[in-house]
């Protein structure tokens, strides 16, 4: 835990994540899908998307 930074978790997946929040998926759900945090979704659409 607390090992790779949230870029490095979710880099390749940014078509997916605007794809779910395009459905109204929430960051919680998203982060279930992708096996990461709510809060790594979030830092991470702010920071990419």
């Amino acid at each position: 835990k607390g090992s790779k930074s949230a870029k490095t978790k979710l880099t390749g997946q940014e078509k997916r994540i605007k794809e779910l929040l395009d459905k109204r998926v929430s960051y919680s759900a998203i982060g279930r899908i992708l096996g990461v945090h709510r809060l790594t979704v979030s830092s991470f659409v702010r920071e990419r998307l």
